[in-house]
């Protein structure tokens, strides 16, 4: 009689295992960068829809008192005009107010007449530490309301300003976007 040992595998190898795993790692990396990269949509969204609004209540503002010169970023804070939401504002109506959008970016606000002087017949907001895809991102949802859109690596660029006739291009904003580090930028509204 030959008996034959024959004996049933009851769980699976070391190879079957690891195989598994690799796998497993690689479906849990893809989502988790598919999540982020919404993550970061939806913060652009809010930050575009934040900004959207202190534009249009700073615009109000202005035609109210007829004087872009109360155009700071501690008076738009204060608690008579909270120009931006006050749980993205740290001490509102001070002179060291800040604002940040949803992307965490600090926000700058002033007139061309404080700053680069081509007018007083406009405002400027200034986003701080934007990172690449957020820089691309930005620029073409805001560009549409802004008059002037303007980024900064190192030395100012600009990506739309109707007064020169420069057309926003998404292409050009691709390429001034700076790819590997973060930038600034910023956007003229007239009032």
């Amino acid at each position: 009689m030959n008996t034959q040992n024959t004996k049933k595998q009851l769980g699976y190898t070391l190879i079957e295992l690891s195989i598994g795993l690799a796998i497993t790692s690689m479906v849990l990396v893809g989502v988790v960068a598919g999540v982020q990269k919404m993550m970061e949509q939806v913060n652009v969204n809010r930050s575009v829809n934040q900004i959207a609004s202190a534009v249009d209540k700073i615009r109000m503002i202005i035609k109210r008192d007829g004087d872009t010169s109360f155009v700071t970023l501690a008076n738009m804070t204060s608690p008579t005009r909270n120009a931006f939401a006050t749980s993205n504002v740290t001490n509102p109506g001070a002179a060291n107010a800040q604002a940040f959008n949803a992307l965490g970016n600090r926000m700058i606000l002033w007139t061309t007449a404080l700053g680069w002087g081509v007018t007083n017949q406009d405002f400027r907001i200034q986003l701080l530490s934007v990172t690449p895809n957020s820089c691309i991102e930005l620029s073409a949802a805001l560009e549409g309301l802004a008059s002037a859109v303007y980024v900064n690596d190192g030395q100012w660029q600009t990506l739309k300003e109707e007064r020169n006739a420069v057309v926003f291009s998404a292409s050009e904003a691709r390429r001034l976007c700076p790819t590997n580090r973060n930038s600034e930028l910023a956007f003229e509204f007239l009032k």
